[in-house]
């Protein structure tokens, strides 16, 4: 999944958290286009991302309840399955864990909980990076409509 992201010589700064006791990981902050609202400081990033973890536990869990309840997988939960999606993809891009692989790990973790409950999207890329930069802006601003039908849009076409 991470072939060709690093250099052969530095092969940890993918799947190693930024802020981690490597050279270069210890100290590396990131930043997107001047969003101050991306990139954990490094040395926050392993409690962001154990918080992160057990937020998405409990909502995952809660909603699986939710399913098991109302029998099926109606069109009312699957766009509250999406918005979960949504949210927990801005989130982890906000902590930007990762020196390098922060897109490939968000799809892929979106990609799980997909097939988690069984959906199988059309098209959700891994290894190329969607055009979906307006509409994970446009959810930081609260305005979670465009990546909330790019989810779905890849799902359904």
């Amino acid at each position: 999944m991470f072939h060709g992201l690093t250099p052969d010589n530095c092969r940890y700064l993918a799947g190693n958290y930024r802020g981690s006791a490597f050279p270069c990981l210890r100290d590396y902050k990131v930043g997107v286009l001047g969003d101050r609202r991306v990139g954990t400081p490094p040395h926050n990033v392993a409690f962001e991302m154990q918080l992160f973890e057990a937020q998405l536990q409990l909502v995952i869990k809660a909603f699986a309840q939710d399913v098991q309840k109302a029998g099926k997988f109606d069109q009312k939960l699957l766009l509250a399955f999406i918005d979960i999606l949504a949210k927990f993809l801005v989130y982890f891009f906000a902590i930007h864990p990762y020196a390098n692989g922060n897109g490939h790990s968000g799809r892929l973790m979106v990609l799980v909980l997909l097939k988690r409950f069984n959906l199988d999207p059309k098209s959700w890329p891994l290894d190329q990076s969607p055009s979906y930069g307006d509409a994970i802006r446009a959810h930081r601003d609260g305005k979670p409509g465009l990546l909330r039908n790019f989810i779905l849009d890849r799902i359904l076409n």
